[in-house]
């Protein structure tokens, strides 16, 4: 039974992230209805450096990074990512970016 036991510490954290969850689901959900030819919501895509577009002869495997797309619309012409920022980190970087 105490494997399941949780912190107080534990829960807040994962109260704050469940929140956090529902409050970016919702911002997204609100972009894609702005939305038209929407095809995929939170894909993930590989990208590969230009220059290894083209098969290599020498078979040897290229170098991908990967990236999650929030909202893929206008049939897969257009990649959207949405942010949310707090009211509070808004202020801080207003204050910030004028010093």
């Amino acid at each position: 039974m105490n494997g399941f036991k949780k912190t107080q510490k534990q829960l807040k954290a994962a109260r704050s992230s469940c929140e956090g969850d529902f409050i970016h689901n919702e911002s997204l959900w609100l972009v894609a209805k702005t939305c038209t030819g929407v095809t995929g919501l939170r894909q993930c895509f590989e990208m590969f450096p230009r220059d290894q577009m083209k098969k290599r002869k020498d078979n040897v495997e290229t170098k991908t990074s990967t990236t999650i797309v929030d909202i893929v619309c206008k049939n897969g012409s257009e990649w959207v990512r949405v942010n949310n920022i707090t009211a509070k980190r808004a202020m801080w970087e207003f204050v910030n970016a004028g010093k």
